[in-house]
């Protein structure tokens, strides 16, 4: 049984037993099940792609942070968005 708990993300390398990338844990038991979340170099991506692998492979992954950890687009824009809706509304139209 793998020790990783679900929502724990691990790295693939090129070598590795599944497409490289960064997983994350959906669950365990005989095998684990990983959903593929990133790209090898940390890029999101949304591909819904599932697979299992033995949890003894598992655990030779190295550990991973999670893609969605940092601030999501939409954050980042917010405030512009905001300057250009006072603005908006206070032109005369």
């Amino acid at each position: 049984m793998s020790t990783l708990q679900p929502y724990d993300h691990v790295r693939v390398g090129e070598d590795g037993p599944v497409p490289a990338g960064i997983y994350r844990v959906v669950g365990t038991g005989e095998e684990t099940a990983l959903l593929r979340v990133g790209t090898i170099d940390g890029r999101r991506v949304t591909t819904g792609e599932v697979v299992h692998v033995e949890c003894a492979k598992v655990e030779q992954f190295e550990t991973a942070e999670n893609p969605d950890s940092g601030p999501s687009l939409g954050a980042v824009l917010a405030p512009f968005k905001a300057v250009v809706e006072a603005v908006r509304y206070r032109l005369p139209f």
